[in-house]
């Protein structure tokens, strides 16, 4: 049980880590081709 306590720590610790890691790479996802999108209107 000692382990399954350490792993559920271990977890808790990193979702923070993971939840911000996941938001940054959808939101690069998102944003990158609207903004080149953008980019390339305003130097057409």
């Amino acid at each position: 049980m000692l382990i399954f306590g350490r792993l559920m720590a271990f977890l808790f610790t990193m979702k923070p880590f993971v939840n911000g890691g996941t938001s940054c790479m959808l939101t690069t996802c998102v944003i990158q081709p609207i903004d080149m999108i953008k980019v390339r209107i305003q130097l057409g």
